[in-house]
């Protein structure tokens, strides 16, 4: 009956147009005038159901996202159609999105179910809409695109699309086995006891610097072999060991109460042998004695008659370990472990009895990395391209090279300014609506707070972030360097729906999660049966904590760390867990990456990777299908409140541009300012008597009187100048290009200023009350403005006693001190051009350095 109506339609449409042989007619397919739609000049000039099938379409979009129905409302997506020669076609209707320009169904054989959906006063034809293509499957919603088969999330829901009603997934009747993959299975995240968890930690080859440990988590050697042979502790070769000492674990045992301890030690992948020493009044006791350690004595300590009770050998699946302890005793456990690769050990300790303190305190291994990470600020950035999956440029019409996002000013390595691009290897997976009826779009990628997003529909989809150098261009060029360290922070993992959203990241170094290091004194633990997280790092079961090719976790930092040798592609899995209310789990945006709450906190986590190349980071994002609008992923630099930073990760090149004055410095938790802007090296500066540090690391003795050139730059129509006399610098200059002072200031405080158009502050400061110096006697004036790329900070009324040739015994004279301090973006660019005594000495032959002075 359809096909019939529809014949009719296109045969009474070219009657009317009378249209001949060799003739042009009105109802012809041409698709659109040239110059109209740049994304694809050849959009619909044929019939075809473009809207659902091609991504040039402007209706793409809204055709594919998870609620399209296309046996109703979005029936006309799947529907044939093409623009037509003109609006004498009979058929012909005007397009909604492109002037002078119509298209027709009907010439294509189908009707126009389009108009029908959008115009409320017309219905639509029950007998012709919704009409259904033959290889159209009404039980398959639009979400279940191929690509979903087999991606770990469930195909089979009650909510959202369900993918296992689409007849495409199934072969002669019988369902695709390999379709759902297991994937609808629920996974518990609070795993057996008898199964390692996700606390796995490598044990210290040397007994010295032995790891605490406790029931909650469980623990390998290391595997990093060390010749203990010529200590003198007593092994017990002949009764405890295998009679050889193979890779060893060191561990520190505290007891909570006295009584009798009762233990197992399970056993998981190999063979291991143990040996413990104590009992101990302390840590610091128990490894003072390392090196010292004997068996037969500290068994007869412990009240045992032989050896056997305190160690095994060749010992599989579980070792039993029981002694009589006092509170607060402490024992060194050793494992030795002769497998190729290491086996896991865990205690499970009798409730009845004493427990493990996990509190118990060894000597913290924390330390800082010497580099510095790369600085990410998306607060400041500039996209100049929202593109990923090409969705924007097929709306602007700008397609062609570099399908992706692109920020600009986003970064800092070394001396370079540097752009962040945002790829994906999977753009057909990749989709989102910027029709939504939120605020979520395809094109808004950063926030005003610091934010860059992703946002998605449901779908499995690859990301690439990949530095490049700052060139201009709205794409930049690809790095010729290796970065030794990246940081970034990834939030609002917070879907409020079991595992609806899934983050993991590519070869990571640590991963290191939210709220936990910054809220109690190391170790660092997580209780997979109480956790303080609504982060899943089990991941399901896709984390590997237990070989060579996972991860370990450190309990110095709270963090996950990948093994030395783990190969490539090696992946740590994040999700939201299981059975999370969405009182605790679904917080609110953060507003900032370093000003977290404390459910902002543990709804992120903070992830570093090492030595990263042109090839860049390689993450994925995962949203349930189980969600029926888009969802954000956010992320940025390196954030203050998750886990423990070091200094030089707080402060970035921006703020300490001439370095750190110790780069391995630990900053304090939350709330703690141990790191503060003093912990930043002066890059350049003039001390009153007069040194000077120039911004080319120079330092030299500026004892000669003048009215020496400061600092000049082409770029600008006047200089700065600095005055110096009897040894010390008394006045600071901006002159204009004729000579004449524009503003200066001397050193008692007498200010110059001829409207002067740039930033300008003086104030009277209190001196600092640990001021070290004798310069400095209650107050002083402090006069601060902008010249050129820097910011000058002066301190003026500053006093000496000593080199002024005009000063007699006892008396004072007044001097100031000069800190130039850049805007580094664009004084980095522009740093070769510049010329001064800030930049170069200008008397080497006579001005002698720091060095030789």
């Amino acid at each position: 009956m359809r096909v019939l109506i529809v014949a009719l339609l296109a045969a009474i449409s070219y009657a009317q147009t009378d249209c001949t042989e060799g003739v042009d007619c009105p109802c012809d397919c041409v698709g659109l005038p040239e110059g109209v739609w740049p994304a694809d000049p050849d959009f619909a000039n044929e019939c075809g159901a473009h809207d659902a099938n091609n991504p040039t379409s402007p209706w793409f979009a809204q055709c594919t996202t998870p609620d399209a129905d296309w046996c109703l409302v979005e029936n006309w997506c799947v529907l044939e159609y093409c623009f037509v020669r003109s609006a004498e076609c009979a058929t012909a209707s005007p397009s909604s999105k492109f002037d002078n320009v119509y298209y027709s169904y009907e010439v294509c054989g189908a009707p126009n179910c389009y108009v029908c959906s959008y115009t409320e006063d017309l219905d639509c034809d029950p007998e012709e809409c919704p009409f259904i293509p033959d290889d159209l499957d009404c039980s398959c919603p639009a979400a279940c695109i191929d690509e979903w088969i087999g991606d770990e999330v469930c195909d089979r829901r009650d909510t959202g699309s369900d993918c296992s009603t689409c007849a495409k997934f199934y072969e002669d009747g019988d369902f695709d086995k390999e379709f759902d993959q297991g994937d609808c299975e629920i996974v518990s995240t609070t795993e057996d006891p008898s199964v390692v968890n996700v606390n796995v930690v490598d044990g210290s080859p040397q007994c010295g610097s032995a790891i605490g440990v406790c029931s909650l988590i469980s623990f390998q050697v290391s595997g990093d072999s060390v010749d203990n042979s010529n200590d003198n502790n007593d092994y017990g070769l002949d009764e405890c060991l295998s009679g050889s000492l193979e890779d060893q674990g060191f561990f520190l045992m505290q007891m909570e109460s006295g009584g009798q301890f009762d233990a197992t030690l399970a056993v998981e992948n190999g063979e291991v042998d143990y040996i413990v020493w104590g009992p101990f009044r302390d840590v610091d006791t128990a490894l003072a004695t390392c090196g010292e350690l004997g068996v037969s004595s500290t068994c007869g300590e412990l009240g045992s008659s032989t050896c056997s009770t305190w160690c095994s050998n060749n010992a599989a699946d579980s070792l039993t370990l029981t002694m009589n302890v006092n509170e607060g005793d402490v024992y060194v456990l050793m494992i030795n472990d002769p497998n190729d690769f290491p086996a896991t050990v865990t205690i499970q300790v009798n409730d009845a009895g004493p427990q493990l303190k996990c509190s118990v305190v060894v000597p913290d291994q924390f330390s800082c990395d010497p580099h510095a990470a790369v600085v990410l600020d998306f607060e400041n950035t500039v996209v100049k391209r929202a593109n990923l999956g090409g969705y924007a440029a097929l709306q602007s019409g700008e397609v062609g090279e570099g399908v992706g996002i692109f920020y600009a000013n986003v970064g800092y390595w070394e001396e370079h300014e540097v752009g962040l691009r945002v790829t994906t290897s999977t753009p057909g997976v990749y989709r989102c609506h910027a029709a939504h009826n939120t605020e979520n779009k395809c094109d808004k990628v950063q926030t005003d707070e610091g934010f860059g997003i992703i946002n998605m529909f449901s779908g499995n989809v690859a990301l690439n972030y990949e530095f490049v150098y700052e060139d201009g261009t709205d794409w930049g060029t690809p790095l010729d360097a290796v970065i030794p360290k990246v940081v970034m922070s990834v939030f609002d993992i917070d879907s409020g729906i079991d595992f609806g959203e899934t983050v993991s990241f590519t070869n990571a170094y640590k991963v290191c999660p939210g709220g936990l290091a910054e809220e109690e004194e190391y170790p660092y633990y997580i209780d997979p049966e109480n956790v303080d997280a609504s982060l899943d790092y089990t991941g399901g079961g896709a984390n590997d904590f237990t070989t060579q090719e996972g991860y370990r976790w450190d309990v110095f930092t709270g963090c996950f760390v990948r093994r030395e040798g783990a190969s490539t592609n090696t992946e740590f899995v994040i999700k939201q867990r299981e059975n999370c209310s969405p009182n605790s789990c679904k917080s609110n945006n953060p507003t900032s990456p370093n000003t977290l709450q404390q459910n902002e906190r543990l709804m992120s986590v903070e992830v570093e990777y090492k030595d990263v190349t042109t090839s860049g980071m390689d993450m994925r994002f995962v949203v349930s299908r189980e969600h029926e609008k888009s969802r954000n992923i956010m992320f940025a630099g390196p954030s203050r409140d998750l886990g423990r930073k070091c200094c030089k990760d707080v402060f970035s090149v921006f703020d300490c541009s001439g370095g750190y004055k110790n780069g391995e410095q630990e900053c304090g938790g939350i709330g703690e300012e141990r790191c503060t802007k003093d912990f930043c090296c002066i890059v350049s500066g003039g001390h009153g008597d007069p040194i000077i540090h120039t911004f080319h690391e120079e330092c030299y003795d500026l004892h000669k009187d003048g009215y020496w050139l400061a600092s000049s730059h082409p770029a600008w129509d006047y200089d700065v100048h600095v005055a110096v006399y009897n040894e010390y610098m008394r006045q600071i200059s901006i002159t204009k290009a004729d000579g004449s002072v524009w503003f200066s200031v001397n050193n008692f405080g007498e200010i110059i200023n001829n409207d002067y158009t740039g930033f300008l502050k003086a104030e009277t400061l209190p001196c600092p009350e640990d001021y070290e110096g004798d310069d400095c006697i209650g107050e002083y004036m402090n006069v601060s403005f902008d010249a050129q790329d820097l910011y000058f900070d002066v301190h003026v009324g500053m006093l000496h006693d000593y080199s002024d040739p005009a000063l007699k015994k006892g008396e004072v004279g007044f001097h100031m001190d000069i800190y130039p301090q850049p805007y580094v973006k664009r004084f980095t660019a522009r740093l070769n051009d510049y010329t001064g005594l800030y930049f170069h000495n200008p008397l080497p032959q006579e001005l002698p350095t720091c060095e030789s002075r």
